[in-house]
């Protein structure tokens, strides 16, 4: 049996099947106090809490990066008003990279906030009517995918503010990585970026996928893949191929995707649920199962619990797989840090949401019906 506190503070029981039912989850819709190992900051109302099994961790340079952030941003033509860029700022955007990559140097935490800070700008790109249109989103993608292209070269001055600087991003991103690693990268890249049009033709068709199908679509829209890929090279480092390939890593690799995803879907379940964009676990188990909504949280929340326990019996297998793999000790390292990483993506997506104004319903109701802040995919960095 599960225990939950909905709202109005009265306990509701629901039984739910399987190992992972005895996970302890909240609904607070009034002031909620903060528990052990919960960000400090109050948590934004209605959200739901649940534990992630690794500790919290902050940049020092988060405060610089924050700073540097607003810059890169204008100079790209991302945000072009001084109310979008104040929205933009209540979001605290600096603080999910700095909690992504907490030991990264200075410089490198740039590229990691910059990066970020442009995924969310083009997220909620396809948030507005572009997201229900498949034939203008693939147009759209395919000026980002060009970027990865080496036979396209030279962005004109006309292109649109997001396509000039994911260029930017790009050429910062592959500076000192082997051409396997930037080959793995620009992949991950483009199977995130179309993704979009997956999204774009379920909302057009009001298609609302099963379980399976759902979790298949996330493992590409959760931009995971291409921040995980973005660790190594925000840390300076390659993970060996060969455990990178190990079938232990890579069930670890689609865990850590799988389980920061989800957190995001729980945290702003009121986002999609607002907007009418059937893409969250919650209201697809809703959907499937024919299942109360307090039902349907608590079965997600067992699913997160599930992956975590599972990512630590893998991790403690790893020191073995590179016994078989007969890695020598000095290349591990690289396998550890990503691990960390891994650990760390997990964490971050769950404190972040806590904290971030972004799923707030002031937010939700402020981006209206255009879905962002700024059009980014049709101007140019100089209108």
């Amino acid at each position: 049996m599960q225990d939950f506190f909905v709202n109005d503070g009265h306990k509701e029981k629901n039984g739910l099947a399987g190992e992972n039912a005895a996970e302890s989850v909240s609904v607070s819709g009034g002031p909620m106090t903060t528990s052990a190992g919960f960000p400090r900051e109050e948590p934004w109302q209605g959200r739901v809490e649940f534990d992630i099994p690794f500790a919290p961790q902050i940049n020092q340079h988060l405060a610089q990066a924050s700073s540097q952030l607003l810059s890169w941003i204008t100079e790209f033509g991302l945000l072009r008003s001084c109310e979008a860029v104040d929205h933009f700022v209540s979001w605290r955007p600096a603080e999910l990279p700095a909690r992504w990559f907490p030991d990264a140097s200075a410089s490198d935490l740039q590229l990691g906030t910059d990066l970020l800070a442009w995924l969310m700008l083009l997220d909620d790109q396809f948030d507005g009517p572009l997201g229900r249109r498949p034939d203008q989103a693939m147009r759209v993608v395919a000026e980002l995918i060009k970027v990865f292209d080496p036979r396209d070269v030279g962005r004109q001055a006309s292109a649109p503010a997001a396509v000039q600087a994911l260029e930017d991003l790009w050429a910062r991103e592959q500076e000192g990585m082997t051409a396997r690693w930037r080959a793995r990268a620009a992949r991950n890249w483009c199977e995130y970026l179309r993704s979009f049009v997956t999204e774009a033709d379920n909302r057009r068709r009001d298609h609302i996928p099963d379980t399976a199908e759902y979790l298949e679509l996330r493992d590409k829209t959760g931009i995971m893949y291409v921040l995980l890929d973005a660790a190594e090279r925000v840390g300076r480092y390659e993970v060996p191929e060969p455990v990178y390939q190990s079938p232990a890593f890579q069930e670890m690799y689609r865990l850590t995707v799988l389980v920061a995803s989800v957190v995001n879907d729980l945290l702003g379940l009121k986002k999609e649920e607002t907007r009418g964009d059937p893409h969250n676990l919650v209201l697809v188990l809703q959907r499937q199962r024919t299942c109360s909504r307090t039902e349907a949280l608590a079965e997600t929340v067992a699913m997160v619990r599930g992956w975590t326990n599972r990512f630590l019996q893998l991790e403690a297998l790893i020191p073995g797989v590179c016994d078989d793999l007969h890695i020598a000790i000095t290349d591990r390292v690289a396998g550890y840090r990503l691990i960390g990483a891994m650990r760390a993506a997990m964490r971050a997506s769950y404190d972040w949401c806590a904290i971030s104004e972004r799923y707030a319903s002031e937010s939700i109701a402020f981006l209206g019906t255009m879905g962002c802040l700024d059009d980014i995919v049709t101007t140019t960095s100089q209108e």
